[in-house]
């Protein structure tokens, strides 16, 4: 059940006294409440706001300082919502019930992991519960099936090619994105990416990635490389970076068949003169890039594209122009 979190009530607990029950009214006085709020952050900017998610049936605890005695352990309601009406007054830790979590997400931010109570109090908790962030090397560590968020700059964006994959890259590394959803996304934007560590063409990827924009930036730089790094993506350590190969000429030509009876993808085979390493250039159609007499053999062109990998021949990669500025006709 979905809730805005922005105008949260912060009600503080009053006390009625009257001559019968003097005692319990002496209990409730020398207490205070502590209340708050947990819930899913699904679009990993750590704020509550309306595109997150109540959590439901989560255990607060609430430990006595320098013990391990749990005072109170409520769970929170179908809002998200918790409450404890008399606290002792005193120092407590505070702690979530990872057990009550699941195993697919985990406690991300707390507003505080330690309150002190006095008489009287009200104090407002709220916990974040979200999928880790992590950078993209660590993510292309994980084992397929864990969802995370990564945050970095836009390669090339699912329009791009023609099989709904993307590339992303962050300071670490880059990663390919596999069944990328549709959004108003571009090359060189920042942006945050919630998916599902995966593998193809031997390599990781993030599957069923949805991007969340930060912001735009220019566009990102290629790292130059010869045909030889290209042809093995430097040993698979530049797997779905942004390359440039200057001045290579193109050894040979050849169609490459797209969709029965459609358009056709071109490819080119390129190398220099010093290196006679072969390496694939593949002009995809879809990305606008059609052939021309430029492209025929013993031409030199320089070239800048996404690295991927070749199916069905390993430990070979492609460079992959992502639209015609890329490979100037």
């Amino acid at each position: 059940m979905r809730r805005s979190w922005v105008a949260l009530l912060l009600v503080a607990a009053t006390v009625r006294c009257d001559n019968a029950g003097a005692g319990r009214v002496l209990e409730v006085e020398s207490a205070g409440i502590v209340k708050g709020l947990v819930y899913l952050d699904r679009n990993g900017n750590r704020v509550a706001d309306p595109a997150d998610t109540a959590l439901r049936n989560v255990r607060v605890r609430l430990i006595a300082a320098g013990t391990f005695d749990t005072t109170a352990a409520p769970l929170s309601d179908s809002s998200g919502q918790f409450r404890v009406t008399t606290v002792p007054a005193g120092s407590y830790n505070v702690a979530l019930d990872t057990t009550t979590l699941g195993d697919s997400v985990k406690l991300v931010l707390i507003s505080a992991t330690q309150v002190t109570v006095r008489p009287r109090d009200s104090l407002t908790i709220t916990a974040t519960v979200s999928f880790p962030l992590v950078s993209v090397r660590a993510a292309r560590l994980l084992p397929p099936g864990k969802k995370v968020f990564i945050q970095g700059v836009l390669l090339s964006p699912r329009v791009a090619f023609g099989d709904t994959t993307g590339h992303f890259a962050d300071t670490s590394r880059a990663i390919r994105l596999t069944r990328m959803r549709a959004a108003a996304v571009g090359i060189g934007d920042s942006i945050r990416l919630l998916g599902v560590t995966s593998i193809r063409d031997g390599q990781a990827t993030l599957d069923d990635a949805a991007p969340i924009l930060l912001g735009t930036s220019s566009a990102p730089v290629p790292t130059v490389v010869t045909p030889v790094v290209a042809r093995t993506a430097n040993g698979g350590v530049l797997d779905a970076a942004l390359v440039s190969l200057v001045s290579v000429k193109i050894f040979d030509t050849l169609s490459v068949d797209g969709v029965p009876l459609g358009p056709k993808d071109y490819r080119l085979r390129v190398n220099t003169p010093t290196d006679t390493s072969l390496v694939e250039v593949l002009l995809d159609i879809n990305a606008g890039i059609a052939p021309t007499p430029r492209y025929r053999p013993d031409s030199t062109i320089t070239v800048t594209g996404v690295l991927v990998p070749i199916p069905g021949t390993p430990g070979r990669w492609r460079v992959k122009p992502r639209n015609v500025a890329d490979a100037p006709p």
